[in-house]
């Protein structure tokens, strides 16, 4: 496989859906495959390459399709063989994997894993908000460095070659991407390093290094069996799972893939996730990695209950082999629940694959119990995991023991225990679980408070917590996870920080430029400091405090949410000087290394951005207003004393809007409005701060209008102003006469007044008063219900986002006082629909000055060819078209035609006399009539079910024939009687025949 990255960068996007390049198709002896159901960022490293071992020769032109398991289990044996030879399974154990709908089979007998797509909520769980590691470091983190077996998250593209995925097609993925921008946005680094936590935390009790760094050549390849350094990679990208297999999925994974060596590692790898499918949650996705990396160990699906393969889990709890997407606490498994698919031992499977626990890192023995000074961080890597730590007291009084997981994306539930220096339990704490969201649960943490001697020894124990049962919460197997535990007679970190809160980039303290800030660093803390500053302008950061405490890296974040630098040492300080590009808020980022440090620090961030002038200026007075152009977006700077003018022609007696914007936590403006005589009419921001000012006048009497923006309380700050009106008049206008109406038409004014036009309002008045409206998006348009004969008034009004335009200039129309006749329908088609006849056609080209709103015209006519079959029945009300024959309708503009009402047939009861021959079915001996109209609209499709004219006859039986019935069409007006149209309908076979009207016979009784 190739180690060559498709990198997102700011300046170009991957292609969501990445090519499979077809060209060089890889057939590689023994392919197997796999699946898993259910800113300019720091930048990622370059790209390096992963080389791969040759691929075998392959046999003919390429792979053969895969496999379906339970295809193989139904129907080929031969599969089931060889899968179990290829394997080193049982057959019943290949059956019983087989059997999984999931598990699919690659032509040489390795399987792999394609897991279905999950509905997801319509809310992800929100990521993270940087609380693992600084953002400069989200494409270098590693859960246990220095270990031979590596999980490498690829979260920036790969392009993929030689494999068994695509059927050894050359696969060029794209990197991950939740917001469809260039580059990786802060919120899409938030939720990698989510992933990354939630991954890491998951295999934190054994001997692998969780990363997202791309590892170095040959740490991932075992090239043989006795190389001990390898592991597996999961590319996380928006390509279609279709790219990859053939199956829907958002993960797929081979199975046993981990620890194969040489060319079959190559043809296995790498694993698949797929977020989009799963809505970008960082929780689920993290879900569905550790699921997939299971796979590539040995593991198959936990399922039970009512569940299927994905047992969903229960209360808090979920199996991280089954589908734990909804459940915050989610672990390995060996089916302690109830009715379990799967009891493997998912530790003791891992293991056999070479992943196993490292060596405990704390004893359980007194005599060898780790000393606890303030803090000391610990792993428990199995459910009988003890870790045990010596405390003496350094005073008399109330201390505070606690531990608690370093990970909000902990497997681990912590039961506490103090004793005393002879091993007595004297306290002990064991919250319950409780569950917050889908990826958060209260109560994994534990604290005891107990009155200490100074001088005496105290013993803290560490240990995994079961809840409930196996059944409705958990056992202590798979409660594994890393924790922080302390001892204090101290508030709390937090509430000694003076600075919270700003543990977000909106919640950042507005630094001011040149001065010293102190604050404090907790465990999992990361704080943000902000400065408004202009483009080209330079601002430089200064970060001071002890490394021996506890080390701290420091980042800048730019207006649009990238890291553009970033100090990441060794030292006591941190400093980084930066040219702006743009200008914008800037934000400091201060947080620990790791998530256990906790520190003191003293902070400096220096842009001056006051005094200075913008490109504005000089506009410090009314006189010296600086000019604006409507729908123009202008950046400018608030300094305490130094207010900004501005004016913008407008049309007398209209309407405008102002816009001022700004982040009005760094310093509050305020927008002021002036008439004429420059008296101020309008005050908006003056009270509180927000971040839009706006106001809507009205220039009465006025050619101009002019504000001010000023600083509300002295800060200097960045904001941009925007002004739009209403749109100029429409121009072009005509009228034209119809029957009590007027059609009017405009051509679009040209200035618009910076919002797009959204509607014309059309007004006719007569002696000044208003008596007809209309509104259109365009013309033309008409205005009814209007006076005949007299004279009207026409003005047109342009409407936008700001208000009504002024008016037109007029035009003089009279409506006339009766409609004109009516042209003739087009377009006019008929066609058979199961025994209805559908009708249709299209407006015709002139109205008369009164739209259609009733069509009247003859019946059907029918005329019958030879019939070859008799008559089908198709239900009540249903026309008896028959086979072959031939319907001619005409949509005439003539007179309404009145079809004559005719007795209806009589029908003898006792059926067909003895020995009559029975009559042809085309025969018909009856007619009777209904009448019936419908209002329809002209040029619209229509329907009806034929119930005109009913024609009944005799079937051989003696019974009813089927029912045939005629269509009639109405218009408003009367029309020319000589102008018809003409649509034949033809239906298949038969001959043709005119149907007549016949009155009914008498039947005799015998």
């Amino acid at each position: 496989m190739s180690g060559a990255m498709g990198r997102k960068s700011a300046g170009s996007r991957v292609a969501r859906v990445s090519a499979v390049v077809l060209a060089s198709v890889v057939a590689v002896a023994g392919l197997p495959g796999g699946a898993l159901a259910a800113p300019t960022a720091p930048a990622a490293p370059p790209p390096t390459s992963i080389p791969s071992a040759p691929p075998a020769a392959s046999k003919g032109t390429g792979p053969s399709p895969t496999v379906h398991g339970i295809d193989a289990v139904d129907d080929q044996p031969a599969v089931v063989a060889q899968v179990a030879a290829t394997n080193h399974l049982t057959t019943s154990a290949a059956r019983k994997l087989l059997s999984d709908p999931t598990v699919w089979v690659h032509p040489d007998g390795h399987l792999y894993f394609a897991d279905p797509p999950q509905a997801h909520p319509a809310t992800a769980t929100a990521a993270e908000a940087n609380a693992v590691a600084p953002y400069s470091t989200t494409f270098r983190l590693h859960s246990r460095p220095g270990s031979k077996r590596t999980i490498y998250l690829d979260f920036d593209g790969a392009t993929v070659t030689g494999t068994a995925w695509a059927q050894g097609a050359t696969i060029v993925a794209s990197a991950y991407d939740s917001d469809d921008e260039a580059g990786f946005s802060v919120t899409e680094l938030d939720e990698i390093q989510t992933m990354w936590q939630r991954v890491a935390e998951d295999y934190v009790a054994l001997d692998v290094d969780v990363t997202t760094e791309e590892p170095a050549a040959g740490a991932l390849r075992r090239d043989t069996a006795a190389d001990d350094s390898y592991g597996t990679r999961v590319v996380v990208t928006e390509l279609d799972a279709s790219v990859v297999t053939d199956v829907s999925a958002t993960g797929v994974a081979n199975y046993d893939a981990f620890d194969a060596v040489g060319a079959q590692w190559d043809a296995l790898q790498p694993a698949w996730a797929f977020p989009d499918g799963l809505g970008h949650n960082p929780k689920w996705v993290g879900e569905v990695i550790s699921h997939e990396v299971g796979h590539t160990l040995g593991l198959s699906h936990d399922g039970g209950g009512n569940d299927g393969e994905y047992y969903q889990g229960h209360g808090v709890w979920g199996p991280i082999m089954g589908a734990a997407y909804t459940r915050p606490v989610s672990q390995f498994s060996k089916g302690e629940y109830t009715d379990p698919s799967n009891t493997e031992d998912d530790f003791s499977v891992m293991a056999s694959h070479g992943v196993t626990a490292p060596a405990d890192d704390h004893t359980s023995v007194l005599a060898s119990a780790t000393p606890l000074a303030s803090t000391a961080t610990g792993t428990i890597t199995a459910g009988t995991d003890k870790d045990l730590f010596s405390y003496v007291a350094t005073a008399t009084g109330t201390w505070t023991f606690r531990a608690e997981p370093t990970s909000s994306a902990t497997n681990l539930d912590i039961k506490l225990a103090l004793l005393s220096a002879g091993g007595t339990q004297l306290a002990t704490a064991d919250p319950a679980a409780v569950g917050v969201d889908d990826g958060h649960a209260d109560g994994l943490a534990a604290s005891i408070s107990y009155a200490v001697t100074a001088g005496t020894t105290y013993y803290v124990r560490v240990e995994p917590a079961p809840y409930l049962t196996p059944g409705t919460g958990y056992s202590t197997y798979g409660t594994v996870g890393s924790y922080v535990v302390s001892a204090s007679n101290q508030p709390t970190c937090s509430s000694l920080d003076v600075g919270e809160p700003d543990s977000s980039p909106a919640e950042a303290r507005v630094a001011t430029s040149g001065q010293v800030a102190s604050a404090r660093i907790c465990r999992g803390d990361v704080d943000y400091v902000g400065l408004p500053v202009k483009a080209g302008q330079q601002v430089s950061l200064s970060l001071g405090f002890s490394h021996a405490a506890g080390n701290l890296d420091l980042a800048l974040v730019g207006p649009d949410g990238t890291v553009v630098a970033s100090s990441t040492s060794t030292d006591d300080d941190e400093a980084i000087s930066h040219t702006a590009a743009t200008s914008g808020i800037y934000v400091a980022e201060i947080a620990g290394a790791t998530r256990s440090v906790a520190n003191t620090y003293a902070f400096t961030m220096t842009a001056p951005l006051c005094p200075g002038d913008d490109s504005l200026e000089n506009n410090d007075s009314l006189g010296t207003a600086r000019g604006l152009q409507p729908a123009t977006t202008y950046a400018a700077v608030a300094c305490a004393g130094d207010d900004d003018f501005y004016s913008m022609p407008v049309a007398a007696d209209s309407a405008y809007r102002i816009t001022v914007t700004s982040a009005s936590r760094y310093g509050r403006l305020v927008l002021e409005d002036y008439d004429a005589s420059g008296a101020i009419v309008d005050t908006q921001g003056a009270d509180f701060p927000e971040d839009e000012l706006t106001t809507y006048g009205y220039a009465s009497g006025r050619s101009a209008v002019r504000f001010r923006v000023r600083s509300g309380e002295g800060k200097p700050n960045l904001y941009s102003v925007r002004v739009t009106r209403v749109p100029d008049v429409p121009t072009g206008i005509a009228a034209t006469p119809g029957y009590r109406s007027a059609t009017v038409s405009w051509t679009p004014p040209v200035q618009t007044g910076g919002e797009p036009v959204t509607s014309y309002d059309v007004e006719a008045s007569v002696g000044g008063e208003v008596v007809g409206w209309a509104s259109s998006t365009g013309s033309p348009v008409t205005v009814g219900f209007l006076q005949p004969g007299q004279v009207h008034t026409i003005r047109v009004h342009a409407v936008n986002s700001v208000g009504q335009g002024l008016a037109s200039s007029a035009v003089t129309v009279t409506p006339s006082a009766s409609p004109s006749v009516p042209g003739i329908p087009g377009d006019v088609a008929a066609f058979d629909d199961s025994g209805t006849v559908v009708l249709s056609w299209s407006e015709p080209p002139t109205d008369g000055g009164s739209p259609p709103h009733r069509l009247r015209g003859h019946p059907l006519r029918r005329r019958r060819g030879p019939a070859r079959a008799p008559i089908p029945h198709v239900g009540d009300g249903a026309g008896d078209h028959r086979v072959g024959a031939r319907h001619d309708l005409h949509v005439p503009r003539g007179r309404q035609e009145r079809p004559r009402h005719r007795p209806p047939e009589r029908h003898d009861p006792a059926g067909p006399r003895g020995g009559d021959r029975p009559r042809p079915a085309h025969r018909r001996d009856g007619c009777r009539v209904q009448r019936r109209s419908a209002r329809v609209v002209g040029g619209t499709r229509f329907e009806r079910r034929l119930g005109d004219h009913r024609l009944r006859g005799d079937d051989p039986s003696g019974g009813r024939g089927p029912v045939h019935d005629h269509l009639r069409r109405h218009d408003h007006a009367s029309h020319d009687r000589a102008a018809r149209q003409r649509d034949h309908l033809h239906l298949p076979g038969g001959r043709r025949e005119r149907h007549r009207h016949r009155r009914a016979p008498r039947h005799r009784t015998p």
